[in-house]
């Protein structure tokens, strides 16, 4: 079995050599969804350019470290992780990440009053984060009409 799970540790992910190696076989994948997988960190994404969605709802992920490479990532999602401060957030650079759609639902850094004002702020592109469409800030409009 791919998904072995060592018989003294129950939360302990396997390392699983589908995933391992799922960057240097599967590079023309645009969307992977790895929900309630107790993932803990990303492992080698770098050769998934093509990559449009990423799901990784429901595991235990505490930075969005890992993201950098993957040019053409338009929506993470991302809820019920462990993302806990916007330095966790910003890992993931905003100049190298197109990210239009953000869900971080349920992590511990959703309980700030200024969460959704802050992401903003991190990544000025995102349209959408969680549940809620985000308006452009008026900058951004008003160079679209000049």
């Amino acid at each position: 079995s791919y998904f072995h799970r060592p018989q003294r540790d129950r939360s302990y992910f396997g390392v699983c050599p589908f995933l391992w190696n799922l960057a240097f076989y599967f590079t023309w994948l645009c969307k992977l969804l790895l929900c309630h997988n107790s993932v803990l960190l990303f492992v080698r994404l770098d050769n998934l350019g093509k990559l449009d969605t990423l799901d990784l709802t429901s595991n235990r992920i505490p930075r969005l470290d890992g993201l950098n490479s993957l040019g053409n990532l338009h929506e993470l999602w991302m809820g019920y992780n462990l993302v806990d401060s916007y330095e966790a957030v910003a890992a993931a650079d905003a100049t190298k990440v197109p990210l239009r759609t953000l869900y971080l639902e349920h992590n511990p850094i959703a309980k700030d009053f200024n969460y959704r004002k802050q992401l903003k702020v991190i990544h000025s592109q995102l349209t959408q984060i969680d549940s809620t469409y985000v308006w452009p800030s008026d900058e951004t409009v008003w160079a679209l009409f000049l």
